[in-house]
């Protein structure tokens, strides 16, 4: 439901990401999965700040200029 809401911020939570993940899909499973996805991008600015290229300029560096953070993440997933 809430990435219906905001799909630009908050990757899908669906079946196959659950399995693939080893989520049991329970709130608790939801939330651990959100956290997972923002260490995710946390790292992804941190790996890109080494390289000299500021979070705002991931999604074109990688050829999704038109793609957030979260759904590069949920793209790579």
């Amino acid at each position: 439901m809430l990435f219906a809401l905001r799909p630009d911020s908050l990757p899908p939570w669906d079946n196959a990401i659950r399995e693939k993940g080893g989520y049991d899909g329970s709130r608790n499973s939801c939330y651990e999965y959100l956290l997972s996805v923002r260490s995710s991008v946390r790292l992804l600015i941190q790996e890109a700040s080494t390289l000299g290229i500021q979070a705002s300029d991931i999604p074109a560096y990688v050829g999704r200029p038109r793609s957030t953070l979260p759904k590069l993440i949920d793209e790579y997933n």
